[in-house]
């Protein structure tokens, strides 16, 4: 078997231990490194806003439209009427008038049979003053056995809108969601 020997490491003497500078950081180098940490801060932090908030915009248009959806599978897998509507104590509905159009969804929402039931799913006010801007108010949807949105008298249109995001903000993204009479659902960023 033939013998391995070691070769050193260029610039080392054979035998010696290796030679180790111990240095430390510079004043200058410290303050370069703090002034670049200072700029990373102040151009990261307001991109960081926005993306908070677009990604809240985009949780808030999800829950709606899984509300929704989810109304619409159990109407037609019940056999029976089903709501969705504006609510604040996550109980009852905010409806004073079936058709007054004035509701507020961003103080949350629920998902209930039309006739009398128990409540089969409850949103809570959306966080960060970001909730669905109904376009007509409508302060319900329903949904029949097959599918079939319905919307109270109030609503003009063929249609229902929820302008979710801070429509003040052009900047900051917007979305859209439009529940149609087929009971289809449709998001869109604005």
């Amino acid at each position: 078997m033939p013998a391995y020997r070691t070769r050193p490491l260029p610039g080392r003497a054979e035998g010696r231990p290796p030679h180790h500078r111990c240095g430390g950081v510079t004043l200058v180098e410290l303050m370069i490194t703090l002034s670049v940490l200072v700029i990373m801060t102040t151009i990261g932090v307001p991109s960081m806003t926005s993306v908070i908030h677009n990604n809240r915009v985009a949780i808030t248009a999800n829950d709606l439209t899984l509300a929704l959806t989810l109304a619409r599978s159990e109407a037609i897998r019940r056999g029976a009427t089903m709501r969705v509507c504006a609510s604040s104590d996550g109980v009852d509905c905010d409806i004073v008038n079936p058709n007054d159009c004035h509701a507020d969804w961003s103080v949350g929402w629920l998902v209930l049979p039309a006739a009398t039931g128990d409540v089969v799913r409850v949103q809570n006010a959306v966080a960060g003053g970001i909730g669905p801007a109904e376009q007509s108010g409508a302060p319900w949807v329903s949904f029949d056995a097959l599918g079939a949105a319905g919307f109270p008298a109030c609503v003009s249109a063929t249609s229902v809108a929820f302008n979710i995001g801070d429509a003040a903000n052009a900047a900051l993204r917007q979305r859209r969601l439009e529940l149609m009479p087929s009971g289809r659902v449709s998001l869109e960023s604005l």
